[in-house]
């Protein structure tokens, strides 16, 4: 549905419904079966024939709703994900679906630092899902490049790589208290806690150099909580 990795049951519940509004809770997609402003995606059951295109009534809603669709055939690995207008476009940071390469933990890395402190890290990188199974090591090889070190602390706007396959690959910005701002694979963009299993997962904390330089001569400009 959103790329990779959505639990069975969620397919399960779509199909007895035939139309799913689905919540974010804490990243973890949950079916509702009404619209609330909670709702992230709509999901819709079809015959097979017609989850390859989209109706004209269907896109029409989906753009005045703002939500992605997803139409499921008869399993769920026949369905497609469909983007209203423009939805990419300064896509808030959390409450983004799954779709490597699109909005995955990397992009929401990158339009963080971007946003915030006009960092810019290279949007191009390939990468197919899977990387870190195939010996690629794409943040440890790439981090160094755009003015990231190692440190041993954890400090407020770091990143932090964490290790969940054979080589560290999910990566999360450290809102300070205590709390990332992550993507991981099957799930929605949020705002978590650091749990002592995220903790223990974490492989490196890099620090940006250029973030520090602005945080020393502006001072820190963002309000703790401010994207949950």
């Amino acid at each position: 549905m959103f790329g990779h990795n959505l639990p069975d049951g969620i397919y399960t519940e779509i199909a007895t419904l035939g139309r799913a509004y689905i919540n974010n809770d804490g990243g973890k997609p949950v079916i509702s079966s009404e619209f609330t402003p909670h709702t992230v995606a709509v999901a819709i059951r079809k015959p097979d024939d017609q989850v390859e295109s989209m109706t004209p009534e269907d896109r029409a809603e989906m753009n005045q709703l703002k939500r992605p669709f997803v139409l499921i055939g008869s399993s769920k690995d026949i369905s497609e994900a469909y983007l209203p207008e423009r939805y990419t476009e300064r896509h808030q940071y959390v409450d983004r679906p799954f779709l490597h390469g699109i909005f995955d933990c990397y992009t929401l890395v990158r339009d963080y630092y971007r946003r915030e402190f006009g960092l810019w890290l290279p949007a191009n990188i390939q990468r197919t899902y899977g990387w870190w199974e195939s010996g690629d090591n794409l943040y440890v090889d790439g981090a160094p490049r755009y003015g990231f070190r190692t440190v041993d602390d954890v400090r407020r706007h770091d990143l932090l790589v964490l290790k969940f396959g054979p080589v560290p690959n999910h990566g999360a910005i450290y809102l300070g208290d205590g709390k990332v701002l992550h993507h991981l694979g099957g799930r929605f963009s949020c705002v978590e806690r650091l749990t002592p299993y995220l903790r223990q997962s974490i492989a490196v904390v890099y620090r940006s150099d250029p973030v520090q330089g602005i945080l020393a001569s502006v001072g820190d400009h963002l309000n703790e909580g401010a994207y949950e």
